[in-house]
């Protein structure tokens, strides 16, 4: 069950949702430099994490599943408040295109939809055939999964193995992993002095104690390898195989018996 968009604002705006979304903005940033010209959507709560690619990206917009509700979400110009960017959408029927996609973000959504499998296959689908697929999932074995006190411990919480099978049965191919949120909530405000330092030692040392996962999957496009079935027929055992035609020898010595 999708958290309510209130609660999820709420949540941004205190001072540990702030440093959550510099800390894991940081690395979405990291794993994608350069997104000029492209089309970036995200998905479910990405709201905090957009603005970190409207200034290069071509289109980035915010579609948000019917049941978590949506807010408006303005992009800023140079006179001021811009259009909306944010819109209310069936998680399982896409407004969006074949293949119309480059960049999709999920952030609160795997971990709290009913409609896991559709929704991966929605995905499939609107993502371009050399886009990138972003997804942002709370690590079973961190901290944050297991707080109250944040969205990431509101859902389901996956492992790196069950996050990776996962999407690959939707037809996505796992190419990059990031982990992030190391520094338990409940201690984090009180080493934000600290938190560049500890997430660098901690990602290299102790990597199991990621709050959140981030995987990047490119999308898997499959090429027919064989001809069709028809070519490969084979006779049954109610249609035997035809007999050969006699060779040359036998078949001059058979007519020359037959004439006598």
């Amino acid at each position: 069950m999708y958290p309510d968009m209130l609660a999820l604002q709420a949540f941004y705006r205190t001072p540990l949702g702030q440093l959550a979304a510099a800390t894991l903005g940081s690395q979405l940033r990291a794993m994608w430099p350069q997104v000029r010209g492209l089309r970036l959507v995200g998905f479910g709560y990405a709201t905090p994490y957009l603005p970190l690619f409207l200034d290069e990206a071509a289109s980035c917009v915010a579609l948000m599943p019917a049941p978590q509700g949506a807010a408006a979400c303005q992009a800023p110009t140079h006179a001021g408040e811009g259009a909306s960017r944010c819109t209310l959408v069936d998680e399982t029927a896409l407004p969006l295109a074949d293949e119309s996609v480059d960049r999709l973000l999920l952030v609160h959504t795997l971990e709290h939809t009913e409609h896991r499998g559709d929704l991966l296959d929605e995905m499939w689908r609107v993502l371009a055939g050399n886009g990138r697929l972003m997804v942002v999932l709370p690590h079973r074995s961190g901290a944050w999964a297991h707080s109250p006190r944040t969205p990431f411990g509101a859902g389901f919480s996956f492992s790196f193995l069950h996050s990776k099978r996962l999407l690959a049965y939707h037809g996505f191919h796992f190419t990059r992993l990031a982990r992030a949120l190391f520094v338990p909530p409940q201690y984090a405000l009180r080493l934000q002095a600290y938190t560049k330092t500890l997430e660098k030692q901690m990602n290299r040392f102790m990597p199991a104690l990621a709050g959140v996962m981030v995987l990047e999957c490119s999308k898997q496009v499959y090429i027919p390898l064989h001809k069709p079935k028809q070519a490969f027929a084979r006779p049954s055992f109610f249609n035997p195989l035809p007999k050969p035609a006699p060779k040359p020898v036998l078949a001059a010595i058979r007519s020359c018996l037959w004439e006598k």
